[in-house]
């Protein structure tokens, strides 16, 4: 119950209830002593007082008749105040013996925790000067037990009346003084969110009114050099590398992401297609009707190739120049060949008059791994020359030699399909893990990636993915690669492990809500979860995202924003959604002898440390690299310079953990310290 503490209101709550009930508990004891020793005296005197004016009786109407005597004992006897009364001759002979003994209502536990005791008052009975005998008289407290009993009750109700009345008054003033606290806090918790909320400075004392002014003074400090920190970095990165007019990436953001690129194709054994769009007619419209007009032209042209990025996530895009642009995408001949028969439909809608040279021209290539970023546009410019590659012409017709054979679009949706099937298992399905390190170089967590498994046939995961999801199965894919991941992440221990979110599952409102069920179901038997996000998809869906974060939370998940700066926009969403990481893009960490990209990747760490994010570095191909990162204060590094992805057979771990009940450290599958396995 105190493990996490005890709150401040709760323990003014406690010191100002106890002290007001032991307030009112004295004062109930004290009244009820006060009345008991009251009564006392009452019996004391009443019983002095019967003693004497029986024995005066008894003296007046003479000694010798017996019968008299007893008569009036018993008249003051049958009146119940009295316990006793005798009466003893100068011989002691005791001549009149009253006793009375009737049953007490009073409950026991208060006759022994306020006693009364029953006074015993003595007269002498005379005959004229000569004394003939002693009268005693005991008072009887049961009455008088009774009288306190019903007293004290009483006072007990009262005493319980005001103390509810004082307790309400005491909510209501504590209420009063510590709502500025909480307020106080739930500031402070709205920082760590990145949340920078300001307090209404209203507070019933001037040291609180000071505290929250001094707050929102630090809030606002805080928010003010993020907005202005963020606001340079922002300005840095998009005067280097974001085309003013389309907001798109520029020949120099290309320049620096064609290698990280080639390499990435290369170790997902995909191919990798450049291709470029020029617009014929912009010299025409720029001398026929001025440069606003040739604007407008160059933004509907990126606006048609944004339009087509929203089908293809993985599909990157550049304003070379001018009139050119620039589209990369991974996969085979068949995504290439859809790329390129959504874009020809896209430019030919736009052809007409008003575009004397046509709307535009697309020529493509395949490129090969080691390629030079400037024998990539050489060629492309030579067929742009020769026009000979997918000009706006039904009759053109892509190079063999330039797009090799792939899966066609029948192929590739018959493959899917049995990868969805009911009947398909997870024997498709190879799960990798990466580690990521921070700067002591220990375990951070480790990123779970998918690699397919089908016979003859070399797949590469985004290029399943991005056929997937232009084929209209992108919702169904992630959910297999979902189930997947943690029915074998069950038979993983102490992570954490991140695994992947795109933008189809928080699209796709069943399958949202299906993970959760899951993740509620199975969090047991799973390792501590971290989710990676795309920026892209912040940018995308912001308010759904947020949604998403705050779900996450609930179940204690970190959340990583990954490809962070590759959209090259403003860095104020990080501020406003309550995320653990960012990963930067590996256009940062792949060209760190570039002076404005460790310069970015300084600020951008100041930035994000001041609202407690931490930076990840990826794609680190090198040690020297690594060291760079080191000193720019980044947290964490992935890249092979850390560690390859180590594959998971999943066959082996269900055979191991239903013959042996064997799980598997996370520490011990990267082979980074000790055993293979770890047995429960």
């Amino acid at each position: 119950m105190f493990k996490h503490g005890v709150t401040l209101r709760t323990q003014f709550y406690s010191l100002i209830i106890a002290m007001t009930f032991f307030a009112f508990a004295g004062s109930v004891l004290s009244q009820i002593y006060t009345f008991r020793d009251y009564l006392t005296q009452q019996l004391s005197s009443h019983a002095q007082d019967a003693a004497h004016s029986l024995g005066l009786s008894i003296s007046s109407m003479g000694l010798d008749d017996a019968i008299m005597i007893e008569t009036l004992a018993r008249t003051v006897f049958d009146s119940g105040y009295y316990k006793e009364i005798q009466y003893r001759n100068l011989d002691g002979e005791l001549l009149i013996d009253l006793q009375h003994n009737p049953v007490s209502t009073v409950p026991s536990w208060f006759k022994r925790l306020f006693v009364l005791t029953a006074p015993v008052k003595e007269s002498e009975v005379s005959n004229g000067w000569v004394a003939q005998g002693t009268l005693t008289v005991r008072s009887h407290t049961g009455l008088a037990e009774q009288h306190l009993y019903d007293q004290a009750k009483h006072i007990l109700l009262i005493a319980l009346g005001m103390f509810v009345l004082a307790a309400l008054a005491i909510h209501f003033i504590l209420g009063a003084i510590l709502k500025p606290l909480q307020l106080i806090v739930a500031q402070a918790q709205a920082v760590g969110r990145k949340e920078f909320k300001q307090n209404p400075v209203k507070a019933g004392t001037v040291d609180l009114q000071q505290v929250l002014k001094a707050l929102n003074q630090m809030v606002s400090n805080i928010s003010q050099v993020f907005t202005e920190q963020s606001g340079y970095a922002e300005k840095l990165m998009q005067e280097a590398y974001l085309d003013p007019l389309t907001q798109l990436p520029n020949r120099r953001a290309l320049n620096e992401q064609l290698a990280g690129i080639q390499q990435e194709a290369k170790q997902q054994r995909s191919k990798l297609y450049v291709a470029m769009l020029s617009l014929p007619s912009l010299h025409s419209l720029n001398q026929k009707h001025g440069y606003a007009a040739g604007d407008l032209y160059v933004q509907e042209a990126a606006k048609q190739l944004k339009q087509l990025q929203t089908l293809i996530p993985d599909l990157h895009l550049f304003r070379l120049s001018g009139s050119e642009f620039a589209l990369l995408t991974q996969g085979d001949a068949s995504l290439a060949s859809s790329i390129n028969s959504q874009l020809e439909q896209a430019l030919r809608s736009g052809d007409n008059d008003y575009y004397p040279e046509g709307f535009g021209r697309f020529v493509q290539v395949l490129v090969t791994p080691d390629e030079q970023f400037s024998h990539v546009l050489s060629r492309l410019d030579v067929l742009q020359a020769q026009d000979i590659m997918f000009m706006l012409n039904p009759s053109s017709a892509p190079e063999p030699a330039e797009l090799p054979k792939g899966l066609n679009h029948a192929q590739w949706a018959d493959l899917l399909d049995n990868l969805l099937s009911d009947s398909a298992d997870f024997k498709q399905m190879e799960l990798l893990l990466q580690p990521i390190l921070d700067q002591q170089y220990e375990l951070l967590y480790a990123e779970a990636m998918i690699r397919f498994n089908v016979p003859d046939a070399a797949l590469n995961t985004a290029e399943v993915i991005s056929m997937a999801n232009l084929l209209g199965r992108g919702a169904m894919l992630e959910k297999r690669m979902l189930s997947f991941m943690l029915y074998a992440l069950s038979f993983v221990r102490q992570g954490p492990v991140a695994i992947n979110i795109s933008l189809p599952f928080l699209q796709n409102d069943a399958l949202y809500q299906w993970f959760f069920e899951e993740l509620k179901a199975k969090q047991a038997q799973l390792p501590d979860l971290m989710v990676e996000l795309a920026e892209s998809v912040v940018l995308k869906m912001p308010a759904r995202v947020s949604e998403f974060i705050q779900q996450l939370k609930q179940f204690k998940v970190q959340l990583v924003i990954e490809r962070f700066g590759a959209n090259l926009l403003s860095l104020q969403h990080i501020k406003d959604l309550d995320i653990d990481y960012v990963k930067v893009d590996r256009t940062f960490t792949q060209a760190l002898h570039e002076q404005n990209n460790r310069f970015f990747l300084l600020t951008l760490t100041q930035i994000c440390h001041s609202v407690g994010i931490k930076v990840l570095a990826s794609c680190l191909e090198n040690h020297t690299n690594v060291d760079v990162c080191k000193e720019l204060h980044l947290d964490g590094f992935q890249g092979f310079a850390i560690g390859y992805p180590v594959n998971f057979p999943i066959d082996e771990k269900i055979h191991d953990a239903n013959s042996s009940n064997i799980t598997y450290t996370l520490k011990a599958i990267l082979a980074l310290y000790g055993d293979t396995k770890h047995v429960n």
